[in-house]
């Protein structure tokens, strides 16, 4: 559990943003700023990790992926399918591991 000022410092920044899209109107500014959140995201769980020791963690690149990245039809209609994508799934995020980077999924 983290102490008060970790907690703080951590998720203001986020409440911020997430009050400014709130209340706009703007289709881009909306789009922007769910651009900095994501940022804003990235350097809260930074202080978390380095307020908690895991700087071996930190020093890896962060890679997004998206499942739909592995999905071929639109549809999964039979067992096959799904052994296909997940199959695809797999290889997609071995060759990401295998880069050194760390991968999280959106």
């Amino acid at each position: 559990k983290a102490d008060s000022t970790l907690s703080n410092k951590s998720l203001k920044p986020l409440q911020d943003i997430r009050k400014h899209i709130d209340e706009e109107k703007s289709i881009p500014a909306i789009a922007y700023g769910l651009n900095q959140l994501n940022d804003a995201i990235d350097n809260s769980i930074g202080l978390i990790e380095q307020e908690k020791g895991s700087d071996d963690k930190k020093s890896k690149p962060i890679k997004d992926f998206s499942p739909t990245s592995a999905q071929k039809k639109v549809y999964i209609e039979s067992e096959q399918d799904i052994e296909e994508f997940l199959g695809d799934l797999r290889s997609q995020l071995q060759a990401a591991l295998s880069l050194g980077v760390r991968i999280r999924i959106k």
